[in-house]
């Protein structure tokens, strides 16, 4: 009997490295996404158009018009030709996931990483046995959002919690048992987003305004879509019906700013990992810029206390609303937390300023 229970665990454990083993051989950059797949292929396929790029969740796919920041560059003789690379809900592992594959991948073109500094490794639980959140995790990207979180103030049943999450996800791509037919379909065939996705102007901004309007026209919509649409479009309305909501944020991310002390200690292993990439950049002569975006979920005291300690000539504040009333406008906004289409340009013209004159000066 024991011998039995032996040879099936044995059994067990060498289908499962099999598994392991073929289903790495078959992946590829961005495969479980099939927005970031379309952008991030579209972005490496054409290495000479491009020689910037713009790295986050949706407060940088949504908010950032390369069009507009490269005219203003150009306006003041400044070479940037850049692509929008963030995707909705990449929060702060992701975000370094995604800069690390791009530094393995630039062929020498690059010039300027445009880096968020949003977010965080808490995410939205809806995501968790999704191959779109599943098939990037990997054990030093685990290690590492796991470390932050402990190194957050946070109660210690979210820090086990969020854990506990990583490490099954993390276990989910590791054995790929529910992703290996997406993935064998992905190698036979892929299954890339409309091309609409790159946006208007193929550099990949594509704000709410205009997904919007391109879902409506469709009549092919998956259940998941429609959910996804009727979910936007709820929050929309309450975004601008209920101002008592709205003022309380706007209070919230105010008083955040009003009473931050420079004093305050940053999360260490968050710090020293945007300083670390900032080096790597640096000694491929890549200038690694960090952008601080307004309308922000996590909280700008965690968030400014990295932001001091970042090279001075390399960092980018857009979102105190005391300095930036116009991003928290009711006129200006989608919903609570993204900008619509107006206040997407506007932002893009203050952003592209601060870039051209951090750029200049750098040269």
């Amino acid at each position: 009997m024991k011998k039995l229970v032996r040879n099936i665990i044995l059994l067990v454990v060498i289908s499962t490295l099999i598994a392991m083993l073929f289903g790495n051989m078959l992946t590829t950059f961005g495969w479980g996404d099939s927005t970031f797949y379309t952008k991030s292929k579209y972005f490496l396929d054409h290495p000479d158009q491009f020689n910037g790029v713009y790295i986050g969740g949706s407060l940088e796919y949504r908010h950032i018009d390369p069009h507009t920041i490269d005219s203003i560059a150009s306006s003041k003789g400044v070479d940037l030709r850049s692509f929008n690379l963030g995707n909705d809900g990449y929060n702060l592992p992701l975000q370094v996931w995604v800069t690390e594959n791009i530094l393995k991948r630039d062929t020498g073109d690059l010039k300027y990483i445009f880096l968020s500094l949003s977010s965080d490794p808490l995410f939205y639980k809806g995501i968790l046995h999704t191959k779109e959140w599943d098939y990037w995790q990997n054990l030093k990207s685990v290690i590492f959002s796991i470390r932050v979180l402990y190194q957050m103030d946070l109660p210690p049943k979210i820090k086990k919690q969020f854990s506990r999450f990583y490490l099954t996800s993390l276990a989910e791509n590791a054995v790929k048992v529910q992703m290996m037919g997406d993935l064998l379909q992905f190698r036979l065939k892929p299954v890339p987003a409309d091309s609409i996705y790159l946006g208007k102007n193929k550099d990949g901004f594509f704000p709410y305004d205009d997904e919007e309007a391109y879902l409506s026209q469709r009549d092919d919509l998956t259940e998941e879509i429609i959910s996804k649409m009727e979910n936007n479009n709820l929050s929309k309305i309450d975004y601008q019906e209920n101002q008592a909501k709205r003022d309380s944020l706007e209070h919230r991310w105010t008083k955040e700013f009003e009473t931050f002390d420079p004093e305050q200690k940053p999360i260490p292993l968050y710090l020293k990992t945007y300083l670390d990439l900032y080096q790597r950049c640096k000694e491929r002569g890549i200038q690694l810029i960090f952008v601080m975006p307004p309308k922000g979920r996590t909280s700008y005291q965690l968030l400014m206390a990295i932001y001091e300690q970042l090279p001075e000539d390399s960092k980018i504040n857009l979102a105190d609303p005391r300095v930036y009333p116009e991003f928290y406008a009711l006129e200006n906004g989608y919903n609570y937390h993204h900008l619509n289409l107006k206040g997407a340009k506007i932002y893009s013209t203050k952003m592209g300023h601060l870039i051209t004159n951090l750029i200049s000066n750098k040269n």
